[in-house]
């Protein structure tokens, strides 16, 4: 009996959500045997239908490889791989997609060997990106394993001719409830929404008004409290 396998991550172009699927076959001991590399399918919801399987610009292997997809606002799609036995790090951009055809490009590649060794490896369990065609850069979001009770979740900025800049986002917290370690992947990457906005680091600024409204609700809240205790 064949199955499909669906990526974790979905992601949305305008009415159509896209996904990595991996066929299987399951046998009469349920064992599961991986029948080829991972494709590319989408469900358009207006039509309310499945595309067809679309290749990858890669071989990419579920239980082996770390890949993920990523949208260019409503339009491109983005995809995301590294091998198991490679540093190479890969980045393609969609130059024509649709429900049943799709055409790539090669956006980057790095190697990663030179800066954190060859056995650095991205997270295949949740992980995320997003990029800027324009100024040719990308920013992977990795859980990194630091210590056996203490890891940390980092961003690698990665450019053009092997570029790579990693930035601390502080100790990972466990994404599933009463988790006590690490152990048996129970934390995963921080997921970035991928989406048409592409962030800056300009800062959000309260406007006044709002704080003032924001003030005058403590102060009535205050006035409450006192009042309760007056009566008690």
């Amino acid at each position: 009996m064949k199955t499909i396998s669906l990526s974790t991550v979905m992601i949305s172009l305008s009415t159509v959500m896209w996904s990595l699927i991996n066929e299987k076959i399951v046998y009469e001991d349920d064992v599961e045997y991986p029948v080829q590399p991972n494709y590319l399918l989408c469900f358009d919801f207006t039509a309310e239908s499945f595309g067809q399987f679309l290749p990858l610009p890669f071989q990419h292997h579920d239980d082996f490889d770390a890949g993920a997809l990523a949208s260019l606002g409503d339009q491109k799609l983005a995809a995301l791989n590294q091998c198991e036995d490679r540093t190479e790090v890969e980045l393609w951009v969609t130059t024509m997609i649709e429900p049943n055809a799709v055409s790539w490009y090669p956006f980057l590649k790095v190697d990663m060997e030179p800066h954190y060794g060859s056995h650095f490896m991205f997270n295949f369990y949740g992980g995320s990106f997003f990029i800027d065609e324009e100024k040719k850069v990308a920013v992977v979001i990795h859980f990194d394993p630091s210590e056996a009770t203490r890891h940390e979740d980092a961003a690698y900025i990665i450019g053009d001719n092997g570029y790579v800049k990693k930035v601390h986002l502080g100790e990972a917290v466990p994404h599933i409830p009463g988790a006590l370690d690490f152990s048996h992947f129970q934390n995963c990457c921080p997921l970035v929404t991928s989406c048409s906005y592409v962030p800056s680091l300009v800062q959000i600024n309260q406007t006044a008004g709002f704080k003032k409204e924001r003030g005058a609700e403590e102060t009535n809240q205050q006035a409450q409290r006192r009042r309760r205790l007056a009566i008690n």
